[in-house]
């Protein structure tokens, strides 16, 4: 599978979406992100679905293999001194492996960021959790 991030920023709806599909390590993430409040419709207080379901966090010689704990913490610290990213917000993650749902658990446990996160199955799921039930889900097609 090809690795591709992708991130789509709707200001009308105060709403960032992120898509990861593949191999993804922390590095790339990071990368991401650095692209992502590098662009100028980005603000900090947008609330984040992050669509994980394509990728694989676990299973792979460049993802977050080995000391996840490490991994999530290091990940952390960087939000937290980055100040574009570590505002008071809400980070809807969307997965479907039981490997996803531990690997954000336990960065939602290290409670060291000001927004709340929580799990869902479903970007209807999500949209409903951040209160954008306004969004049309059909506007989000990662795969293009």
């Amino acid at each position: 599978m090809e690795n591709r991030l992708k991130y789509f920023i709707y200001p009308e709806y105060n709403l960032v979406i992120e898509f990861l599909a593949g191999n993804i390590g922390l590095e790339d993430y990071i990368n991401l992100k650095r692209t992502e409040i590098a662009d100028p419709r980005y603000k900090p207080t947008y609330n984040h679905v992050i669509d994980i379901r394509k990728s694989n966090i676990l299973n792979s010689d460049v993802s977050l293999k080995g000391d996840l704990n490490l991994n999530a913490e290091n990940y952390a610290r960087f939000i937290s001194a980055t100040p574009e990213l570590s505002a008071k917000r809400k980070s809807a993650f969307i997965t479907i492996t039981s490997e996803q749902v531990v690997a954000t658990i336990l960065y939602k446990s290290l409670n060291l960021l000001p927004m709340e996160m929580e799990v869902f199955s479903t970007v209807e799921a999500a949209l409903k959790w951040l209160g954008n039930v306004d969004f049309d889900p059909d506007l989000y097609h990662p795969e293009q």
